[in-house]
């Protein structure tokens, strides 16, 4: 079955992806490495791999350094946090549907700690950016995905 919606739940440290209405998820290390002298990049382990072998350049705390309107140079090329944000959604979707499935789903849901203007609009762009319509994204605290859960639980009484 094709999934209908994309589930993230993001954070600093990790992130997860679940395709819905599957139950199988994974999690990747929130952190991205472009490959020296290319234009490729590699998300989560891979990316560790890459950097301990000489041959990447890491970028960690994607949040982080998008909510402070940081900027990384990675190998000579100075980026925006958003733009490296945009760049680890894109592979981490793109890990994901190898995995998981043949087609992207057409809603996105992401959950993270510590909502403000700035962060959300800086997640949708990087949505939009990758196809995504504008009323398909959806932005969620954490608390807010976990009342989403309980309530999805069967009453067993």
């Amino acid at each position: 079955m094709n999934p209908k919606v994309l589930g993230i739940a993001l954070s600093d440290i990790s992130t997860g992806l679940i395709f819905y209405p599957d139950d199988e998820a994974l999690t990747f290390p929130t952190v991205i490495s472009k490959k020296k002298n290319e234009d490729a990049w590699v998300v989560g382990e891979e990316a560790y791999a890459l950097a301990l072998d000489g041959k990447g350049i890491i970028t960690d705390k994607l949040l982080k350094l998008t909510r402070k309107n940081g900027i990384a140079t990675i190998d000579g090329t100075r980026y925006k946090g958003r733009d490296i944000l945009k760049l680890f959604f894109k592979e981490i979707i793109q890990v994901g549907m190898e995995k998981l499935y043949k087609e992207k789903p057409e809603e996105v849901v992401i959950a993270l700690a510590g909502l403000d203007q700035n962060i959300m609009r800086d997640i949708r762009e990087a949505f939009v950016g990758l196809g995504y319509q504008p009323n398909h994204i959806h932005i969620i605290s954490k608390e807010e995905s976990f009342i989403y859960f309980v309530l999805s639980l069967k009453k067993d009484i």
